[in-house]
């Protein structure tokens, strides 16, 4: 399903469509520029719809070439600069085009978010300048050069505010005083603790794992094939865990400067006991237990479920902690709050699942979590090679989520 109930679209498709849509306008002739923005850009977990925005002195080719993309299933609405049209997959798409002068303040408006960008104009306006998008104008009447949007936030006397930061959460007082954290990137992330393989229900050999990760620069990776329980995903049984992690031990010692470790994924059971026994857990380098099944639980069972995982020593990490899938299921009934202070008291590692179905834990929950001391790891729970290439870094990333740009909040 491209689009959920309320009309929304993961960020990964919108961002597929967005790559494709934005290099096709690219190729136009009189095209100077040309940028995904809106909710697209700024990385939200999921979008109403696709925003673009393109620098050009002639608008009717862009217009007239978007209304006839193999892409676009009719057109919405049309103006002499603008088209909105609606895609095949369910996404509407409006394009603006502006002329090539100001296509930096019309993109850097059109990201928002709008009470960012609000408050901008209003800091503006108090320094004796107008705030458009069509540039920044003094009181004179005079025209800002702007070569980037790092000038726009520059001319109000604070730091460059990434697009991922722009929500009005504290990132305009950070930038005029204390300074924006830091956005975590692909060349932070040094492994991921959280990959499926063909033992499960993957469609990624161990062997395959490796190489993706040695391309990636990686030095470490856990393999977490899923526990016996889960018969849907090949769950493994005890032999099977034992045999894969004796076959890995025997593969790390042909490897160099990387650790393939043994892990993997266990279901925490509907009375809150483990799938495995602590004797094979307390021989296993990454154990992580996650809920798969018994959603309908009362909030207080489903609690206590986790709370029961997280006080077992063996636990490292609890994955995807309110089962959210976007756009089919919502999350699990859960006193999160209460887990995230459980997790810093047990020091039980919460999972940021990087994957574009589930983004969970969520900003919220993410900034709860640091401020609670509790810590975080961003796992990629990756199951096929293209999809773990294409979109593990991306999502590796919050601002607006766990952004999907990194982790770091305010203080």
């Amino acid at each position: 399903m491209v689009r959920n109930r309320q009309g929304r679209t993961r960020l990964s498709v919108a961002r597929e469509m967005a790559e494709e849509l934005t290099s096709f306008i690219s190729l136009l002739p009189g095209v100077k520029a040309v940028e995904t923005a809106g909710s697209t850009r700024r990385w939200k977990e999921t979008v109403g719809d696709l925003d673009i925005i393109a620098g050009a002195e002639n608008p009717e080719i862009l217009l007239a070439a978007l209304a006839s993309h193999p892409r676009v299933k009719e057109v919405i609405n049309k103006g002499d600069n603008r088209i909105e049209v609606m895609t095949w997959w369910g996404i509407a798409v409006d394009l603006s085009v502006v002329t090539p002068a100001e296509f930096i303040p019309a993109w850097h408006r059109a990201t928002g978010s709008k009470t960012h960008y609000l408050i901008l104009q209003e800091i503006a306006k108090y320094k004796g300048l107008k705030l458009n998008h069509r540039g920044i104008e003094t009181q004179e009447g005079k025209v800002v050069d702007l070569t980037s949007e790092a000038d726009i936030y520059r001319s109000l006397g604070m730091e460059y505010i990434p697009p991922e930061l722009r929500e009005n959460r504290g990132e305009i007082e950070a930038a005029t005083g204390q300074g924006l954290p830091k956005i975590i990137s692909g060349e932070d992330i040094k492994g991921d603790l959280h990959i499926h393989t063909t033992w499960s229900d993957s469609a990624m050999e161990i062997k395959d794992v490796v190489n993706k990760c040695l391309e990636k620069g990686y030095s470490y990776a856990a393999i977490t094939d899923h526990s016996r329980s889960l018969k849907v995903a090949n769950g493994l049984e005890l032999e099977r865990v034992l045999e894969q992690h004796q076959l890995i031990r025997q593969m790390n010692t042909s490897l160099k400067d990387f650790t393939l470790l043994t892990g993997v994924e266990m279901d925490i059971l509907p009375d809150g006991s483990m799938d495995f026994p602590d004797e094979l857990l307390e021989q296993t380098d990454v154990v992580i237990a996650s809920v798969h099944t018994g959603f309908r639980q009362s909030k207080q069972d489903l609690t206590k479920r986790f709370t029961r995982a997280m006080e077992n020593p063996n636990v490292d990490i609890i994955a995807h902690m309110t089962g959210r899938v976007l756009g089919r299921r919502e999350s699990y009934e859960l006193d999160v709050e209460a887990l995230i202070e459980m997790a810093a008291k047990t020091d039980t590692v919460l999972e940021i699942n990087a994957s574009p179905d589930r983004l969970d834990l969520n900003e919220e929950h993410t900034r709860m979590a640091k401020e609670a001391g509790a810590k975080l790891a961003i796992n990629t729970d990756a199951h096929d090679v293209r999809r773990w290439m294409k979109w593990s870094m991306a999502f590796l990333l919050p601002g607006g989520l766990v952004s999907p740009r990194g982790c770091n909040q305010y203080p």
